[in-house]
């Protein structure tokens, strides 16, 4: 793939604790989406509204643009802000997580589980690992400047990993997702 280096046994049980946190979180926005449908959509209406009505005009490349550089800029952030024990790296994959599972619920009971899969699956097998791992990368920051506080170690290690591993193998995995997303999933919706 495009990892330069193996990910660390650290990065890893990172990783497999965030992909739980994910599925959890996904589940509750099922149950919650299932339980009380008009509160989810309402809730989802207000976080898509302010998206739905920046990317409505743009062209295809404006738009590959704009999810690319959103995703990028919220999956650095939350590296970067991991650095404080790891809450915002948590915080963003278990907010996803749940998103995606109401989201896709409600999507699933209106216009049935294929749209869903059709909308999501062929992007999302890139964006979520990439998110995934940006937040693992955060954890590993979280827990270096721990260290650093506690005099047990170095922080600036830990930070030029993090940053090499995003630009090597976070955004090649956002971009590619980005580019499915504008040019290949919008015409397998309007198929389906």
């Amino acid at each position: 793939m495009f990892f330069t280096e193996k990910l660390s046994h650290e990065t890893k049980k990172h990783v497999i604790i965030l992909t739980v946190l994910f599925v959890a979180s996904a589940v509750l926005g099922y149950s919650a989406a299932t339980s009380h449908p008009e509160e989810a959509s309402k809730l989802l209406g207000m976080i898509l509204r302010d998206t739905k009505e920046r990317i409505g005009s743009l062209d295809k490349a404006s738009l590959f643009l704009f999810i690319f550089g959103t995703n990028t800029a919220k999956a650095f952030l939350a590296m970067v802000f991991g650095t404080f024990f790891g809450i915002a790296s948590v915080l963003f994959v278990i907010f996803n997580g749940f998103i995606l599972g109401l989201a896709g619920t409600l999507i699933a009971f209106s216009e049935g589980v294929r749209f869903f899969t059709l909308g999501i699956g062929p992007h999302g097998i890139f964006e979520i690992p990439g998110a995934i791992l940006a937040s693992a990368y955060g954890l590993m920051l979280g827990k270096a400047s721990f260290r650093k506080l506690r005099g047990r170690g170095p922080f600036t290690p830990a930070l030029l990993t993090a940053l090499r591993q995003f630009g090597v193998v976070v955004l090649p995995l956002l971009a590619i997702a980005a580019f499915i997303e504008v040019f290949v999933t919008r015409a397998l919706v309007r198929g389906a």
